[in-house]
């Protein structure tokens, strides 16, 4: 199987297309692609630039598109000015992280030297350090005019000590490579070794001992292994590019790889390798957060009408005649008042957007009257579906469509046929964006602090102190306190159907919790926030409530961690709460918020839905950073917060801010959530 590899792979990788030496000297660099943020090319974070050709035929070439001098069809050739902008990008974030850029391939040293060494003198310019990924099978000028430009060669061993091994398996003798490294030696040239462990060709017993014999002969004592990724022979296909599959699957490229690790730490030679996974946190969480996630996850999709319903019945009976202020405090209080008390298993902490387990809003008075189109279908339709029954899509063409077409913003603006249908094809066509406007106030971060400081009561007699000083603005204070006094009404209905729940409850310990949080309920949000429970009770219903008032799209938390520790550290010290329980308190609050989702059109003939991503409702929670005096902010809930970013909440964008002095631990705890494949937390520089 080896044999036939080899020679179907020189078949069609002959070396006759290697620039003469006078042809090296006058053309420009020959770039194949640019890859930013790498972090196994060398130290820090890197730019690695890959050229084209190379004069080995490795049959285990990773870049096979880069074998070669010529383009292949479809590919472009990038200019030298074209990587520099690219990586003028990054240059900040390569000097903060000792990192640079890397040269690669193909084989970079191949490239025409005074090309190459007036590109490596422009990023001198940047004071940006230079590695080279090299198999240093080169001439040795190409070699010698480079160095004092570079400042760590990165050298590929394929076999070493048996040279008729290195020429089946690349092409071509290791003479020259050898001498190369004698002479980058002699000339204090910074060089680390690196080896791919080929499993059945170059990780025998003998073939470690000798690259270990090699590696003292030069009075080094570590080396860098790779495991082999056969991802190379997909790239050669879509390249066209005609190579035998060596038929290694990656566990035994893995074991491979801790077979040679063993074997050279034998013979007293370090081994560094990125491929292996380092111990690393995986987040674990109780059984609780586990089932009431799923029971979200497996709730149908639903367009829900309660709050439609509740709010056309208030306008239908009460009309629009008061103030602003006060009409919509007042539909606020009469919704909060009738619509459903709903408490789930196992809950914690309570209080919910719509009806459902998981829904959205019809937004009647916004755009909502355009489900008239839509409706009949909406059960059906493609990629997500919505379930609604045949009773609320009735009360909707006949009951919330009539009333609301005249006097929602949409009926309200446009006035005519004409310019409804002006609205309907700018929304469909996406050439010119969308006025976000006709789907009323988003996209804030909501003052939490004040309700958890004061209370409902406290802020209330705030603004009745305002009031006396600006009589004035007496509607807009008045619908203040009406809005206020709704969310303790809210409240209230919740501590009383926890009341009757744990009356009824026959396990002990289920009734101990529903009781607990009857008397959180009684308390928040009408009183400041006592305890880590209580003030993620007094946020979920003011943000549950803001949710149903306006609009749920990006109404964010903001930096919870901030706004939370003052409570944890306190309750943590009354010896009343430890780190798991909040962790799992916090949980339960971002997945609560997962409840509510933002409806689509789906495949219909609008496709306004197309300018969004998802049906995620994209409230954003925000950790680390700094603080108002420049300290860092990181604490105990930061960590958990990036634990709960391994659940992968649906309605919840986490962002981590990180900044130079930002702990290790923080950092590597990111790292870690990334790796265990979480597409969050994003990151900012703070």
């Amino acid at each position: 199987m080896q044999s036939s590899a080899i020679q179907l792979y020189k078949k069609n990788h002959q070396t006759t297309c290697i620039p003469s030496s006078k042809q090296n000297q006058k053309r420009t660099l020959n770039i194949v692609s640019v890859q930013r943020t790498c972090v196994h090319d060398g130290p820090g974070i890197r730019t690695t630039i890959f050229f084209r050709g190379c004069n080995l035929s490795c049959i285990w070439c990773q870049n096979p598109e880069a074998r070669l001098f010529v383009e292949f069809p479809g590919s472009k050739r990038i200019s030298d000015s074209e990587v520099l902008s690219i990586i003028d990008r990054d240059v900040e974030y390569l000097h903060a992280t000792g990192g640079g850029v890397t040269l690669s391939g193909g084989e970079p040293l191949l490239q025409p030297s005074e090309s190459l060494c007036k590109f490596l003198k422009e990023l001198r310019k940047r004071s940006l350090s230079v590695a080279v990924e090299t198999t240093l099978h080169v001439p040795w000028r190409n070699v010698e005019r480079i160095v004092p430009f570079v400042d760590l060669f990165l050298v590929d061993l394929k076999v070493v000590g048996d040279d008729e091994k290195h020429k089946r398996f690349t092409g071509a003798r290791s003479t020259l490579i050898h001498h190369n490294i004698k002479r980058l030696l002699r000339k204090g040239a910074k060089v680390q070794f690196r080896m791919v462990i080929v499993p059945g060709y170059n990780n025998s017993p003998e073939d470690i001992f000798r690259v270990s014999e090699f590696l003292k002969s030069l009075g080094f004592s570590s080396i860098e292994l790779l495991k082999y990724h056969n991802l190379y022979e997909t790239k050669a296909q879509r390249f066209g590019i005609a190579i035998e599959k060596l038929n290694i699957s990656p566990q035994k490229s893995i074991e491979a790889l801790h077979e040679a690790i063993a074997q050279f730490k034998s013979q007293g030679i370090d081994v560094i390798s990125y491929d292996l996974d380092y111990p690393r946190k995986k987040a674990v969480f109780t059984q609780r957060v586990y089932d009431i996630q799923n029971d979200i996850r497996e709730s149908d999709h639903h367009l829900c009408f309660e709050v439609a319903k509740l709010k056309t019945k208030f306008y239908r009976t009460h009309g629009f005649k008061k103030p602003n202020p006060i009409h919509r405090a007042e539909r606020l209080k009469y919704v909060l008042s009738n619509k459903k008390i709903i408490i789930y298993p196992k809950e914690l902490l309570v209080g919910n957007f719509t009806s459902k387990r998981k829904g959205g809003q019809v937004w009647e008075e916004h755009y909502g009257v355009l489900f008239v189109s839509i409706l009949h279908q909406i059960h059906k339709q493609k990629p997500v579906p919505f379930k609604c029954s045949f009773r609320d899509k009735l009360s909707f063409y006949f009951n919330i469509f009539p009333f609301w077409l005249t006097r929602g913003i949409l009926g309200r603006v446009n006035k005519t046929l004409r310019e409804f249908m002006l609205l309907f094809a700018r929304n469909s066509e996406m050439n010119a964006g969308f006025n976000n406007n006709m789907a009323a106030i988003a996209h804030f971060i909501v003052n939490y602090d004040r309700v958890l400081e004061k209370g409902t009561r406290g802020i209330i007699e705030e603004i009745q102190e305002a009031k006396k000083k600006n009589p004035a603005r007496k509607d807009f204070y008045d619908g203040m306190i009406i809005s206020l006094e709704a969310l303790e009404v809210f409240a209230s209905r919740y501590a009383e159907k926890l009341r009757e729940l744990s009356e009824k409850e026959t396990d002990p310990v289920r009734r101990d919790e529903l009781r607990k949080m009857m008397e959180i309920c009684s308390h928040v949000p009408k009183y400041p926030a006592r305890t880590f429970h209580e003030a993620l009770q007094s946020m979920l219903f003011l943000h549950i409530a803001l949710c149903i008032e306006s609009y749920e799209n990006a109404i964010s938390p903001g930096r919870l961690d901030q706004l939370l520790y003052p409570y944890y550290k306190r309750d943590v010290e009354a010896g009343i709460l430890d780190y798991e329980k909040a962790k799992e308190l916090l949980a339960l609050f971002i997945l609560k918020l997962d409840e509510a989702i933002l409806v689509n059109d789906g495949d219909t003939y609008l496709r306004i839905g197309r300018l969004f991503e998802t049906m995620s409702t994209d409230q954003t929670v925000t950790m680390g950073g700094v603080t108002p005096t420049g300290e860092d902010a990181t604490n105990d809930v930061t960590y958990m917060l990036l634990d709960i970013c391994e659940l992968q909440p649906y309605a919840v964008n986490m962002a981590a801010r990180i900044h130079k002095h930002s702990p290790k631990k923080y950092l590597r705890r990111i790292a870690e959530v990334y790796l265990n494949g979480a597409p969050m937390p994003v990151s900012y520089t703070h």
